[in-house]
């Protein structure tokens, strides 16, 4: 049986989770915005870092090439985290992403890698309660500006929002 094993009986795991953005839709069920460290042990989950997708991309020194499309009509010359999901085959988007992940200095090594759209994250919030990254607290509380999760309205407003600088995207 697996499972004791992957909730950390009786050695601790590590996971990284990344959240898809499902508002933006891609292969593997949403753009890649942000990803956060757990830690199971003996069944007992514990948040131990978690930051915005472009924070662990401006790391990425990787050379690995991205697909002809993206070079032709993005102009797109090297492949970032937040893009590896654009193969519909899971498996090959999650080992993409992981080879770029895992030649990143300072990366965490992980047991796993768990991909979860906007839906899991708000479930899984209600019952692991608010999660902290990059100064803001998330929570699922209901926010009255979107009559959404609080979490969802901070996602979409950090994606969105003008800057007034230049934001490191896929085509830069």
């Amino acid at each position: 049986m697996k499972l004791p094993s992957i909730l950390g009986q009786p050695d601790s795991k590590k996971y990284l989770v990344i959240f898809q953005n499902d508002k933006e839709l891609r292969p593997t069920g949403g753009f890649i915005t942000g990803f956060a460290v757990f830690k199971i042990d003996k069944g007992k989950l514990i948040v131990e870092a978690s930051d915005d997708i472009y924070k662990l991309d401006e790391r990425n020194n990787t050379k690995i090439a991205p697909p002809p499309q993206f070079i032709r009509y993005l102009k797109v010359y090297k492949l970032y985290l937040r893009d590896a999901n654009f193969d519909p085959d899971y498996i090959d988007s999650i080992k993409r992403f992981e080879e770029i992940y895992n030649n990143i200095s300072g990366t965490t090594k992980v047991d796993g890698i768990i991909a979860v759209d906007t839906h899991v994250l708000v479930e899984a919030m209600k019952i692991l309660g608010p999660i902290p990254a990059y100064g803001t607290n998330f929570t699922v509380e209901n926010d009255k500006r979107c009559d959404c999760p609080q979490v969802i309205y901070e996602l979409e407003d950090y994606a969105g929002r003008r800057v007034n600088y230049i934001r490191r995207t896929a085509r830069t």
